[in-house]
């Protein structure tokens, strides 16, 4: 038995030798057998187990000698009709798939458990459990292994593959060198070491087209990993990090403290200078000199947008003299053209061509006030009445299903008769609280408009003594409470929010 090969198995069961229904002994062997043959693993006939006897409990002579042999390894599957024909109890079967499971044994329904049946949800829950339990235990199992693997002097199988600058060989389990990758490797420490930023060494490599690992463009980050990055010394430590799931099955790596770290020798030759190495860190941790941060105040930003994009638009100044802004996406990055070609838009004009819109409404408070009224327009009228008689017919609904649901536990009707009648009720119901959430949604709009109302009546009040000397925050919180916001070209500009809305002609003057 030395030489034994682990066999598939069948297990069949019936109560009496009469059982009837198209579950005999024969019937279900031969239903296994037919699975059997198209996972392409046909049952040897000493070992399909056809067993008369009780479900009741688990203590069967046949099912006894099945379990043995699984214990002992020499059964790879086990066929089974359905879950009954394994046994009956929950319990029973909740333990006989943990046992056959802890040993690498698959168990194969062929009937069920797809069904609705009740039977049928709980054996997919206790499948669903084993296998989520099995999964756990093999990701413990693994990470154990990679750990001890690691200590071992060796690199875990799957682990720091795709490094930049070396190709991973399987036969030696060791990285080697790339001829081209790492003499690109040594241009970025050499950058790097002239004084060259993030920013444009990622240029330079896009400009020459050369492509990271993966065939992308490079960017500033993935240049400082590679910068950082102490396996270009010839160091390599494994367990820097470890993966944490999070609710809703997102992933994050956390980083792990160094002295946790498992140092790993010989598995990536150096190909950057020690030296060389520790003075780009220390050019990297070395603090920027501070730019200096123009004071230049720039109204809108935050509030205006381009006109031909949609994109940001931000402050800019020429010659530390004139004052524009411009859409952002006029600028190239790192990785992508510019994608817009709008012009600047001088400050000083499309400044003044907002602020005075606002400072129209702030004088004259009743121009919001008429617009806010209109919205309005559609909640007037007292809605209590109609919130109270769509709740009663929900309470109604929801009533006449309790009824439903007493008579079938009851036994007074049956599963058909339950889906035929609770259908249409459960539509009504769906529809009045739908209903019902519309009509919450407009009175709290209405009391919203009402608010409003009050608020900016108040603020246009308050701020109107002080209209003229607004400083540049108080205009910007002005904008903020009328929700103002611009669309802009280098021509002509419109005005959003709770003020008058046209087309405006930016004038131009020469600079």
């Amino acid at each position: 038995m030395d030489d034994f090969v682990a066999k598939p198995a069948i297990y069949t069961r019936v109560s009496t030798a009469q059982q009837e229904g198209g579950t005999s002994l024969e019937t279900q062997a031969a239903a296994c057998q037919h699975i059997a043959e198209l996972d392409g693993q046909p049952v040897m006939q000493e070992f399909v187990f056809r067993e008369q006897a009780s479900a009741a409990d688990t203590d069967r002579w046949l099912l006894t000698d099945l379990r043995r042999l699984v214990r002992e390894g020499k059964i790879t599957k086990i066929y089974v009709y359905s879950p009954d024909r394994l046994c009956r109890n929950p319990f029973d079967l909740m333990t006989l798939t943990e046992e056959f499971s802890s040993v690498g044994v698959q168990l194969i329904f062929v009937q069920g458990p797809s069904g609705d049946a009740p039977e049928d949800k709980l054996v997919r829950y206790i499948l669903g459990y084993v296998g989520e339990k099995e999964r756990a235990q093999i990701r413990e199992r693994t990470n154990r292994g990679k750990v001890a693997t690691a200590r071992q002097g060796r690199m875990p199988i799957g682990t720091g593959k795709g490094l930049y600058g070396y190709t991973y060989q399987k036969e030696t389990k060791r990285r080697t060198v790339s001829e081209f990758e790492s003499e690109v490797v040594r241009r970025i420490f050499g950058w790097a070491l002239e004084g060259a930023s993030l920013y444009k060494i990622a240029t330079r490599l896009n400009a020459n087209d050369i492509p990271t690992k993966g065939g992308n463009k490079w960017h500033p980050l993935t240049v400082k990993r590679i910068l950082t990055n102490e396996a270009y010394i010839g160091v390599d430590y494994y367990g820097r990090t470890k993966t944490q799931k999070l609710r809703g099955g997102r992933r994050v790596l956390d980083q792990v403290p160094r002295e946790q770290w498992i140092k790993i020798e010989d598995f990536t030759p150096a190909i950057i200078d020690a030296k060389a190495f520790h003075l780009v860190q220390g050019q990297l941790m070395r603090p920027k000199p501070q730019q200096t941060v123009s004071k230049t105040p720039y109204l809108l930003t935050g509030f205006i947008t381009c006109g031909l994009c949609g994109g940001h638009v931000v402050g800019a100044q020429l010659n530390k003299r004139y004052r524009y802004y411009r859409c952002r996406a006029t600028t190239p990055t790192t990785v992508r053209p510019a994608s817009c070609n709008a012009r600047y838009i001088r400050a000083e004009a499309v400044e003044s061509i907002v602020w005075d819109k606002v400072n129209q409404v702030l004088d004259h408070p009743e121009i919001i006030l008429k617009e806010l009224r209109k919205q309005s327009e559609g909640s007037k009228g007292d809605l209590s009445a109609e919130f109270i008689r769509l709740k009663a017919e929900i309470k109604r609904c929801q009533d006449l299903e309790a009824r439903l649901v007493k008579l079938y536990m009851y036994g007074e009707i049956d599963d058909e008769n339950i889906r035929v009648q609770s259908g249409p009720i459960k539509l009504l119901r769906e529809r009045y609280q739908d209903e019902l959430q519309e009509l919450t949604e407009v009175q709290a709009q209405k009391i919203e408009v009402e608010t409003a109302e009050r608020e900016i009546e108040s603020y246009c009040k308050n701020i109107k003594k002080n209209l003229t000397s607004l400083d540049h925050d108080g205009k910007r919180s002005a904008f903020a409470v009328l929700n103002v916001s611009a669309v802009a070209t280098h021509d002509q500009v419109v005005v959003k929010g709770i003020v008058p809305s046209d087309i405006t002609t930016i004038e131009q003057t020469s600079a």
